[in-house]
């Protein structure tokens, strides 16, 4: 149940469930039977939603976006996470809205329009949850060039990207403080290796799009045009994106929770078992509730930290504790879930499976769960 969600909202939700209905439930059905799904596939959905409108989501409109506010963006998740293949209404390219000149041209508006994609490439072999103080990757001025050295890890999307974004320390006495900077790197500079794609737990749908690689930057020559967003800015950059990552992801782990739910009480009623339907069960009525509770609080969470933000609030604190609250949250309801459909429920005929990997490697990314209980929540309440 939405907690008084304004009109217009609440029709973008519609649009977006009758779009997910359409069209990412049988491609879903589809894979489940054994197709396998292709970049023409996923073209297809993308191609829905330019017809939807909402490509861009909350990108401004002069840059060819929806302009959504972020508690309009939330639900429109939500709804698009309810399936295993939710559309890429554009991605999230907000590092990239700090272009400046000719990098508008030859990087933001193609992204902005599907043409170009790219990576993020911060996380390392040192660590990823403290890159301020672990990151290693260097990048030093060299005449009208920066030479960059180091390697990265973890990054999604590598291999299919056509521009990746570098972070490298170039004031190590400043570092997270102006001495770390974001470079423009085109997919084929010399000195770029994409060394192998690192085999993870995955939803086995459209997660091999995600694919984490390892690279290696080996006396990698860019030009000084190749800076993001000013020198030592990065940093700046990349918490900027990824709080913007981590709320969404609580209202992806939202869609994945109310899908999972609705399938558990659906089989509940139906599944007959010593006489009765499981449904019948307590044990069975006590993981539905808890499982209708979990989804109810963190979507309140969620659309209070969107509304926080649409009023132009600091969300970081609450951008970690619903990376934290979701990822947890939608781990437990997947597996009661599973529980309740018995043997069928680990088969990969069902996604609850497929979401069952997916999940787990969501607990680390963007910031492991402690790192967001300890690092950040347990430090700003305790100095509060």
């Amino acid at each position: 149940m939405d907690f008084e969600l304004p009109e217009h909202t609440r029709a973008i939700k519609d649009l977006v469930q009758h779009v997910v209905e359409r069209h990412c439930l049988p491609l879903e059905a589809e894979f489940l039977r054994g197709k396998e799904v292709t970049d023409e596939d996923l073209q297809r959905l993308v191609d829905a939603a330019r017809e939807a409108g909402l490509w861009g989501l909350n990108l401004p409109k002069e840059l060819g976006g929806a302009d959504l506010s972020t508690l309009d963006t939330v639900v429109v998740i939500e709804q698009n996470y309810r399936t295993l293949f939710p559309i890429e209404f554009g991605g999230n390219p907000f590092v990239f809205l700090a272009c400046e000149g000719e990098q508008r041209d030859r990087y933001l508006m193609p992204i902005i329009r599907g043409e170009k994609k790219f990576a993020f490439a911060q996380t390392e072999p040192s660590g990823g949850s403290d890159p301020g103080n672990q990151m290693r990757t260097t990048a030093v001025r060299d005449g009208d060039d920066w030479v960059i050295n180091g390697s990265k890890v973890f990054i999604s999307r590598a291999g299919r990207a056509d521009v990746i974004v570098v972070f490298a320390v170039t004031d190590p006495e400043r570092r997270q403080h102006g001495g770390i900077t974001a470079f423009l790197v085109d997919k084929g500079t010399p000195g770029l290796h994409l060394v192998r794609p690192i085999p993870i737990m995955a939803a086995n749908g459209n997660d091999k799009f995600y694919q984490p690689w390892e690279l290696y930057f080996e006396d990698l020559r860019v030009p000084a045009s190749s800076v993001l967003g000013g020198i030592g800015q990065g940093f700046r950059l990349a918490q900027r994106e990824l709080s913007t990552q981590r709320m969404n992801i609580g209202a992806e782990c939202l869609g994945i929770s109310t899908r999972s739910y609705d399938m558990m009480v659906a089989y509940a009623k139906q599944r007959v078992l010593f006489g009765e339907p499981l449904a019948a069960k307590q044990s069975i009525q006590a993981m539905i509730v808890d499982s209708w509770i979990d989804i109810h609080t963190t979507r309140l969470a969620v659309q209070h930290a969107a509304c926080k933000n649409d009023l132009g609030q600091d969300t970081r604190v609450e951008a970690g504790m619903l990376k934290l609250i979701g990822t947890e949250m939608a781990t437990r309801i997947v597996d009661r879930a599973i529980q309740v459909h018995g043997g069928y429920g680990v088969t990969t005929e069902l996604p609850l499976a497929h979401w069952y990997n997916k999940l787990r490697p969501m607990r680390l990314y963007e910031g492991p769960s402690e790192v967001h209980k300890f690092q950040v929540l347990a430090r700003e309440l305790l100095h509060r």
